[in-house]
């Protein structure tokens, strides 16, 4: 996937997050059944300068490098690969982690989870107003929820009826936070959907038609 441009965080957040592509386009239908986990991005230093293009991760892919321990930018040289086409190696802490994509770097989304099935808290009740809390009641904040934070990829988004929703193959109305959370779990488990190639296409295809011949010799040879 490639844009023409970008909207960066605000200058006040500069030195708190790293680049990354949120957004997830949908297929020609509208259903969410992909996530790009790489982006490019024209981009011009100056005026006098030509314009180049830079890749980025996607905010799923991110939260996944970030997690595994790989927080220096740029990366080295063999911590990752990008193969346009076919997949994306990752290599962190003696483990590789090969990730199919598309010709368009799109990974396949296995929804094999429900929403529902993802550990989850309302935000407001993790920060809840800073005005209204002690100092000590933040520290017991702190050790209520720190169990279920610990050593996991927390995501904030929205989760309520009509807000940041959007058709998947599970359900017409499907918060989009769950396409995230979806696709980062996918990489981290290792379950991936293989993309369909011609072959393997040809090859069903075959089969199939072998088997409705055999039933059809059997039927008539009954």
């Amino acid at each position: 996937e490639a844009s023409p441009n970008a909207t960066l965080p605000t200058s006040d957040l500069w030195d708190y997050t790293y680049l990354g592509s949120l957004n997830i386009p949908r297929d020609v239908d509208g259903v969410v059944r992909s996530v790009p986990l790489v982006v490019g991005f024209s981009c011009e230093p100056s005026p006098q300068s030509p314009a180049s293009r830079v890749f980025v991760p996607s905010f799923s892919l991110l939260s996944v490098l970030l997690h595994l321990g790989i927080d220096s930018f740029p990366m080295d040289a063999d911590t990752i690969d990008v193969h346009f086409g076919r997949e994306i190696v990752v290599r962190s802490r003696g483990e590789s982690y090969h990730i199919p994509i598309d010709a368009l770097g799109r990974m396949r989304l296995n929804y094999r989870w429900r929403l529902q099935d993802f550990a989850a808290v309302s935000f407001v009740r993790l920060a809840p107003d800073q005005a209204k809390v002690t100092e000590a009641g933040r520290v017991a904040l702190a050790k209520r929820w720190c169990g279920l934070l610990r050593d996991r990829i927390a995501v904030v988004g929205v989760t309520v009826t009509g807000v940041d929703v959007g058709p998947t193959p599970i359900d017409a109305n499907t918060p989009l936070v769950y396409a995230q959370l979806t696709a980062i779990n996918d990489i981290l488990t290792r379950s991936f959907l293989q993309p369909v190639t011609f072959g393997m296409g040809l090859g069903v295809m075959i089969g199939v038609w072998v088997m409705f011949a055999l039933i059809c010799l059997a039927i008539r040879g009954a």
